[in-house]
């Protein structure tokens, strides 16, 4: 879901995603989101990915685990997510800053292992603007949520001028599915924008 909003008079948007759990849908999900989404105003990507950027330290499994063999290598879709980095001028925020942290935003409920697949990827153009971004359990969920915090301050926005300082927080909800499962009607992904008191701004669910 891609929606537009107005921050101050100039507008930005906001992607909100849910990637197939499994390859290659998931391969060819991402391949064609850079046709869908429009960067004429800067652009944030938020969701459950599915997928991580870097098994090494975005993956954790337990100790009786073999290794990564030929088959699971074709489960993951880093090209592609690098590809959709690089075709929607974002940055993954988190990784960015924590470099070689390992965080996990969903647990396996045998245990044996945990990913961190969800993420906010912010425009490149905005970079310095964020003040911080961070994940957090959540009691509904077996996905953390995601808080990231951003200021325009000055800051220089393509085809919309400068915008006046203020501090706004994107909310990333993780999925909470109702009795029809993934693939039910009540089914919701959230993305929520609040203004700097915590004042609600925009709910975007689908």
């Amino acid at each position: 879901m891609q929606v537009e909003v107005e921050l101050d008079g100039d507008n930005m948007r906001f992607v909100s995603l849910y990637a197939p759990n499994t390859n290659p849908a998931r391969n060819t999900f991402l391949s064609s989101l850079p046709d869908l989404i429009d960067l004429a105003a800067p652009t944030f990507v938020c969701g459950d990915f599915n997928s991580v950027l870097d098994p090494h330290v975005d993956r954790r499994r337990h100790p009786s685990y073999a290794g990564p063999s030929e088959r699971g290598n074709r489960r993951e879709s880093v090209a592609a997510l690098q590809s959709l980095l690089a075709a929607t001028e974002t940055f993954p925020v988190w990784r960015t800053r924590h470099p070689t942290e390992a965080v996990f935003s969903w647990d396996h409920a045998s245990g044996l292992f945990s990913s961190r697949i969800n993420m906010i990827w912010a425009p490149m153009l905005l970079e310095q603007t964020i003040k911080d971004c961070c994940y957090h359990p959540s009691f509904l969920s077996d996905h953390c949520y995601m808080l990231l915090t951003f200021e325009l301050r000055d800051a220089e926005v393509r085809g919309c001028g400068s915008l006046m300082s203020r501090c706004w927080t994107i909310r990333h909800t993780v999925p909470s599915f109702g009795p029809f499962g993934p693939s039910g009607s009540l089914g919701t992904l959230q993305t929520s924008l609040l203004d700097g008191s915590g004042d609600f701004m925009a709910d975007f669910s689908f």
